[in-house]
């Protein structure tokens, strides 16, 4: 069985006065008997690697918000350019009396293809600067 940290520290500002302060807190580890829920202290070492766990966890938190963030604003920009290129396909598709749900390819030289149903296996009006294959 694996033990697990499922304690909270308590801020020393949230502790326990102490009206008489100790000379140092080995000493005061020493006098001090255990409170009845209290099972151990963490040597420094501890404290310090879990505090920097902790840490480090939260940073890497952080940055993962700040990337939620950016792939939020990405996607919302491939969205714009979507609808930018869909108003190109329309407005084209209008200038050359290409009728609703007929499927063309614009070539990389500027010329427009119709594609086969067959081929293409999708419904409605194509547009894009690569050449089929």
């Amino acid at each position: 069985m694996e033990n697990t940290e499922s304690t909270t520290e308590i801020p020393a500002s949230d502790a326990p006065a102490s009206t008489e302060a100790p000379a140092s807190t080995e000493a005061a580890a020493a006098e001090a008997p255990p409170a009845s829920s209290t099972l151990g202290r963490l040597t420094p070492e501890e404290q310090q690697a879990l505090a920097q766990i902790r840490g480090e966890s939260q940073q890497l938190l952080a940055k993962v918000g700040e990337h939620e963030l950016l792939k939020s604003r990405l996607l919302s920009r491939v969205e714009e350019l979507q609808q930018q290129a869909q108003g190109y396909i329309n407005t084209i598709s209008q200038r050359l009396g290409i009728e609703d749900g007929t499927q063309w390819i614009a070539m990389q030289d500027g010329t427009i293809q119709l594609v086969s149903q067959a081929s293409s296996g999708q419904n409605g009006k194509g547009g894009g600067g690569a050449p089929p294959g």
